[in-house]
């Protein structure tokens, strides 16, 4: 009666002139059965086209809806828009 994860992730696009990886997809499905508790998280990774010292900025956008997000909401439904920069080596 443990926990689980499902991860789904897709790349799509060619590499740059300057080496810029492509869009990447990911699909998280969390679940405990034994609560049933479900959670779904999207996120999508867009080169922002600049190599920096082999480092390539992305725009990261993900929404998460469902359970355990973090601790505070550990047992409370929640929502959540996330928009940054993620560092890619």
């Amino acid at each position: 009666y443990g926990y689980g994860n499902l991860t789904l992730s897709y790349q799509h696009g060619t590499p740059g002139a300057q080496g810029v990886k492509p869009f990447k997809h990911d699909l998280v499905l969390s679940f405990a059965p034994r609560n049933d508790k479900i959670s779904v998280e999207y996120s999508l990774n867009v080169p922002l086209g600049l190599i920096f010292r082999d480092i390539a900025p992305y725009l990261l956008l993900q929404v998460r809806d469902g359970y355990g997000g973090n601790l505070k909401d550990y047992n409370r439904k929640t929502t959540s828009f996330v928009v940054g920069i993620s560092l890619v080596p």
